[in-house]
């Protein structure tokens, strides 16, 4: 029974865990060093992932998230408990465990919004617009960027930003059309879609590189049911006259 404890006791994973491994060691290597490689690799990642998720991406998103947070408790407990046996200075010992109590706290915080991402959809989807409006300017296509991303309770708004479009003026024939393109886009979209359902309305403004306002599209459910109503019915003109 004693050898099998004393093989255990050699595994250094487990003596850091118990603090058995010098504090310095534990705090500046391990603590210090590992952690700030972890979170500028994360940060770096997250910080380079597009708007639009792929399902491998969301999945290494929450691998990445979630070792981390392992991570962060498996070591401020190793550097507690380091602290605790310290031989050494006392004062740096108890600096040790400020640090560890505050870095705890910050974890804590960040572990709840971790898990409200997925408990909770309004904090979710405020959190990633939220997201997408820190990434802006973003590049849609040639002469298309968001400029601008932001949510006020149920009310999405995204400004684009036209590069190429001059001091000409914006006709109300193509507002119209941009409106009736812009609309069908938003109904087909299912994520869109479904918070169209659940009231919200979206916002779309359309300017120029001078941040001259040349058009402002607003999108809602009724806008999707009446759209869908007018190509029922105008594929149902096609159907009888073919």
């Amino acid at each position: 029974m004693e050898e099998i404890i004393n093989q255990k006791s050699s595994n250094y994973f487990i003596r850091l865990f118990r603090g058995e491994i010098s504090l310095p060691m534990t705090y500046w290597v391990w603590f210090f060093f590992i952690n700030f490689i972890i979170l500028t690799t994360s940060s770096f990642y997250f910080n380079n992932l597009p708007v639009e998720l792929s399902t491998n991406q969301r999945y290494i998103s929450i691998f990445i998230a979630i070792f981390s947070i392992f991570y962060s408790i498996y070591i401020l407990i190793a550097v507690w408990r380091s602290a605790t046996n310290h031989d050494g200075s006392k004062f740096w010992a108890n600096v040790a465990k400020i640090i560890v109590i505050f870095n705890f706290i910050n974890l804590s915080m960040e572990s709840y919004n971790f898990t409200k991402n997925f408990t909770d959809e309004t904090y979710a989807l405020e959190n990633s617009i939220k997201q997408l409006e820190k990434k802006t300017p973003i590049k849609i296509s040639e002469d298309v960027y968001i400029t601008k991303a932001a949510i006020d309770e149920k009310n999405i708004y995204y400004t684009y930003e036209l590069q190429n479009f001059g001091n000409e003026k914006f006709s109300q024939t193509n507002k119209n059309l941009l409106k009736d393109d812009v609309t069908k886009a938003t109904c087909n979209d299912i994520k869109s879609s479904n918070l169209l359902k659940q009231n919200y309305k979206f916002y779309y403004y359309y300017t120029t590189k001078k941040n001259i306002k040349i058009a402002e599209i607003k999108v809602t459910n009724e806008d999707c049911i009446q759209s869908n109503r007018d190509e029922n019915i105008l594929r149902e003109i096609l159907k009888q006259q073919s």
